[in-house]
């Protein structure tokens, strides 16, 4: 009778430490088993003491539980296996399980997940991932996510408390449990959607209804101008026709958000199904379409991820078919909370390879296509569970996990980014690729960091999560390039890519514009049309600082030499005030006034020339040198001097220096002619290093245009320039489209 009586009192212990684990009281089970245990070992007992200790993150206690129940020759299971092994990578004990491991005979799969753990057990920092304490209370917080004007949203059971032990809630539930004040199940308050404003204020959302019980799973969309939220919920439904006792599912409900904070004119989700499965975790993507998971009947097993087209119009919103993402993401285990940022799938599941419970994955979307399952690893992923992952345009990283919770409860963690892939790309002004650059790479200790040579001369290395990172660039003949602004923090993107561009140093002592402006008879203002030059001249030096201007103005040969050098300093001057009501600082400009002493056209005193000849020499030259050790030490970088470059080079193109008008070619050149040969000496002058080659623009009698290029050299040897420095080289139409239209050092011009 004694031990009748004994066995009795052990099968009761045992059935009420079942209905503990049945309802994730798993602290009071552990103990109950524990209890049971010591009146009788048995492998099941301490099997489900091990798994209960794992459940409430005690692994200290249940690694001790495993050994026990794995010491049962021929009754644990592969299961039991599993659990051991993620117990062991818990509290880094890899050798014993290692030994298991090659005296069993462990299926593949169970083998493949302990040499993932195995592989992955590097110390994780805690401060990677951390807790969101304004957030978090000892109930349930989770499945943070945001709206466009930046409140954040989530979910919570805090408010009342009737019950010490912290169950786990559960979204599904007995007709029979549902209490009109607190979820029976966990003694707590029942699930809402929470709201924090920007200046942190949280308030509970309010919804019409007294149907619901649960609230939860928040999702947004913007349609016909109006704040849609989607969101889970189950109704409190105690009471069905013919049936006694019923499960009642969680459904999707979606209705307008104001600002207050009240969800209107809400409507279920036409799939729902509320007996017979589960929607749950809807999430509206960019392209129009919910996403959410699901138990219902033709998926692979539990929890899948399904896809239905969001169909909106002016009567409002409607939906298509549902469509299970297939195996490629769904498994015979659960996943949940879809979310897509990127061009990429996020979701939780318990169904792929991991680190135990619920783990955070991607899958990359290729049109219609998903990519191969990534975990996400450490220290996003733990081995308890997490989940609801969310990346917004301001770069937050957020999850849900239970992993620190001494309440086996969840709460809300902000990540801060993990390590990603550098690249840098080194070009040219024109974008290709520079051999034989020097990179020297240092972290914010001053750290000297490998880079590595990959193709097309780009360089890669991996930067810290919070580090911050200096690059500089530097090549013989070129700008040096600096960036202190690396750095991977609040970047979402795996691989980090940056461009530098590298100019070349200018040849010394050159300008980089001229140009020519004309007067009147002795007249020193800015006439019409010449005020366009020197528009172009203050954006230019408004542009670029560091640049000067020199301005040498120059009279006919009428009236005397002396009132012809204050004539010339008043047009010199007139530059001056114009550039100065432009912004330009008049130290920044170099003035130089000759009177009549350089004339390009022949008409000196006492000698009779047309008036149009002598409007040639009624000028002010205008040149912006480049002073390159200036520039050097003001730190130009290289993309300020590529577009300086580019602008300079369409101003050339604007002042037509590349195509030369001399169709009208007769006998003596007209004044137009002179004057574009006169701005193409001074450029030429200006630039030692400048050769031009003369080229014909279209076909024709290859005798007349030797003779063209002929006077054209002759005027330009005649103001001073180097014969050799003027080439002719006849082409045909075809071959000038190939041939190239100008550059430094060679200037090709085309004439008429």
């Amino acid at each position: 009778m004694v031990l009748s009586n004994a066995a009795f009192a052990q099968r009761s212990l045992l059935r009420y430490a079942d209905e503990q684990m049945d309802q994730l009281n798993y602290k009071a089970a552990a103990e109950l088993y524990e209890k049971a245990y010591e009146k009788k070992a048995r492998y099941m007992t301490a099997r489900n003491v091990a798994y209960s200790y794992g459940k409430i993150n005690d692994y200290d206690k249940a690694y001790v539980w495993w050994e026990k129940a794995l010491s049962y020759k021929g009754e644990y299971t592969q299961e039991d296996v599993k659990g051991f092994a993620q117990t062991a990578h818990a509290v880094n004990r890899y050798g014993e399980i290692n030994d298991l491991l090659q005296q069993e005979d462990i299926d593949e799969r169970t083998l493949a997940e302990w040499d993932f753990l195995a592989a992955n057990h590097s110390p994780v920092d805690p401060t990677k991932v951390i807790a969101v304490e304004e957030l978090n209370t000892n109930a349930a917080d989770f499945y943070l996510t945001k709206d466009a004007a930046g409140n954040k949203y989530f979910v919570s059971d805090r408010g009342i408390e009737k019950s010490s032990s912290m169950k786990l809630f559960r979204l599904d539930a007995r007709n029979k449990s549902f209490n009109k004040d607190y979820y029976q199940w966990t003694g707590r308050s029942y699930l809402s959607i929470y709201k924090q404003n920007p200046a942190g204020e949280i308030q509970k959302l309010t919804v019409d209804t007294e149907a619901f019980r649960h609230v939860s799973d928040p999702a947004f969309a913007e349609i016909n101008g109006k704040t849609y939220l989607f969101f889970t919920a189950t109704r409190g439904i105690t009471k069905v026709k013919g049936e006694d006792e019923v499960i009642v599912y969680p459904e999707l409900y979606y209705g307008i958000l104001d600002e207050n904070g009240t969800i209107s004119q809400y409507e279920a989700f036409p799939g729902n199904s509320i007996h017979e499965y589960a929607i749950v975790s809807p999430y509206i993507s960019q392209d129009n379409n919910l996403y959410f998971s699901s138990n219902m009947d033709g998926g692979l097993g539990g929890y899948d991820l399904y896809k239905v087209a969001l169909i909106t119009d002016s009567n409002g919103i409607g939906f298509g078919a549902a469509e299970n993402l297939g195996e490629m993401v769904n498994t015979s285990n659960d996943e949940r909370d879809p979310f897509i940022y990127n061009s990429a799938l996020y979701f939780s599941s318990n169904g792929h390879q991991g680190y135990g419970g619920l783990d955070i994955y991607q899958s990359k979307i290729n049109g219609e296509t998903l990519g191969k399952v990534q975990n996400l690893g450490l220290p996003i992923n733990s081995i308890r569970d997490d989940f609801a992952y969310r990346m917004f345009s301001d770069n937050e990283l957020y999850l849900s996990s239970n992993r620190d919770a001494e309440n086996g409860l969840d709460d809300i963690y902000k990540i801060r980014p993990v390590f990603r892939k550098f690249i840098a790309e080194v070009v040219d002004c024109n974008g290709n690729p520079i051999e034989g650059a020097q990179l020297e790479f240092v972290d914010a200790k001053g750290k000297n960091i490998a880079l590595a040579t990959i193709e097309n001369n780009k360089y890669k290395t991996d930067l810290g999560q919070d580090e911050l990172y200096n690059l500089s660039i530097m090549k013989a003949g070129y700008f040096t390039v600096s960036d202190n602004e690396i750095s991977a923090l609040g970047k979402d993107s795996i691989l980090i890519t940056k461009q530098y561009k590298l100019a070349k140093y200018p040849a010394p002592d050159v300008a980089v514009f001229t140009e020519i402006i004309y007067y009147d008879l002795d007249k020193s203002f800015i006439r019409r049309g010449e005020d366009d030059i020197l528009n172009d001249v203050s954006a230019l030096l408004n542009t670029y600082p560091e640049l000067t201007l020199e301005v040498r103005s120059h009279t006919d040969s009428r009236a005397s030499h002396k009132y012809n050098q204050r004539l010339s300093k008043r047009r010199a001057n007139a530059v001056s005030k114009y550039l100065e009501a432009e912004g330009i600082d008049p130290d920044r400009l170099t003035l130089s006034w000759y009177g009549e002493e350089d004339l390009i056209s022949s008409c000196p005193d006492g000698v009779s020339c047309k008036e149009e000849l002598h409007q040639v020499n009624r000028r002010s030259e205008l040149i912006i040198p480049l002073n390159t050790k200036k520039l050097i030490e003001l730190k130009s970088t290289s993309s300020d001097y590529c577009e300086m470059s580019s602008q300079i080079e369409q101003l050339m193109i604007k002042a037509n220096l590349y195509n030369l008008d001399m169709h009208q070619l007769a006998m003596d050149l007209d004044v137009a002619q002179i004057m574009a040969l006169e701005r193409l000496r001074l450029l030429m002058t200006f630039n030692p290093e400048l050769d031009v080659t003369l080229i014909a623009q279209h076909e024709g009698d290859q005798t007349i245009f030797s003779n063209k290029c002929s006077k054209l050299k002759e005027f330009l040897v005649s103001r001073g320039l180097d014969s050799d420095r003027v080439k002719v080289s006849p082409h045909s139409e075809e071959e000038l489209q190939s041939a190239s239209s100008q550059s430094r050092g060679n200037m090709i011009i085309r004439i008429k």
